[in-house]
């Protein structure tokens, strides 16, 4: 953090969400992980915040932990995996715990996890992060999109990571099937391009040059944030980054001090 002049770091837990199947056992492994976090704040006020992990898929226990997380620990918002033993989020069970988070007008983190069931044909040698956790976050996106979530539950800010993941990429190609997508929705679908814009986005991993280029067709600059994705980049792969960052000229002088300053 010093190196690079991180005076704040957003600490959550990232990847994998910690359920194997016995939900008595996430509880309580969430609520060491969150004190943990905790505890790191407590000792350096000025260089940590921390965002809250959840039980999921325990939904009251979720709630429990929302309560929790904001009265006795004084988190800065939620982190959410994008899925939870191959369900995304969106779906309805999920509508009590996003009822609260809305309710606090939560700051939500998403962060992806490893893809279940992937066929016995493809290639699984490679890291996750180099293209199966976009996709991840692309389709539970949207699905909270399409499940009408956004809309039952607006005073949630989102944090899409990795700078949208496949979202640049797929933006014109979403927009065409706009109409075919609310055909066969059971939902009322607005304009998607309008959540598209409204969610915020953070520039951790291989964001520049061309998932930046994507995203500034698809939301303004101030929804843009800076993310590091440390420890899981190594700091050599963050200092080069975040020059990346610093020399681009798609973005100004004043640009850029935003994105690193940015507050919610």
């Amino acid at each position: 953090m010093d190196e690079i002049g991180i005076k704040t770091a957003f600490i959550s837990l990232a990847s994998p969400h910690p359920y194997w199947g016995d939900n008595k056992e996430t509880v309580e492994l969430v609520r060491k992980i969150n004190d943990e976090g905790a505890k790191i704040v407590s000792k350096y006020p000025d260089r940590f915040k921390l965002f809250a992990t959840l039980p999921l898929p325990d939904i009251e226990n979720s709630i429990k932990e929302i309560n929790y997380a904001y009265d006795e620990l004084h988190a800065i918002g939620i982190k959410l995996p994008t899925s939870v033993n191959g369900t995304y989020l969106g779906d309805e069970k999920f509508d009590p715990v996003f009822r609260e988070l809305n309710r606090r007008k939560a700051i939500v983190i998403l962060h992806p996890v490893q893809t279940l069931n992937l066929p016995d044909c493809a290639i699984k040698e490679y890291p996750p992060a180099m293209a199966l956790y976009l996709n991840e976050t692309t389709l539970s996106v949207l699905n909270l999109i399409y499940s009408s979530t956004l809309e039952r539950y607006p005073d949630i800010k989102f944090i899409i990571p990795h700078g949208g993941s496949l979202l640049p990429s797929l933006y014109d190609r979403i927009e065409g099937f706009q109409k075919l997508a609310e055909s066969k929705s059971k939902n009322k679908i607005i304009d998607v391009k309008i959540y598209l814009n409204k969610f915020y986005y953070d520039l951790a991993g291989f964001s520049v040059p061309n998932q930046l280029y994507g995203l500034l067709n698809m939301t303004d600059k101030s929804h843009l944030l800076y993310g590091s994705d440390y420890p899981y980049a190594y700091p050599e792969f963050i200092e080069k980054q975040k020059e990346k960052l610093d020399k681009t000229k798609l973005l100004n002088k004043k640009d850029k001090i935003k994105i690193y300053k940015k507050k919610l």
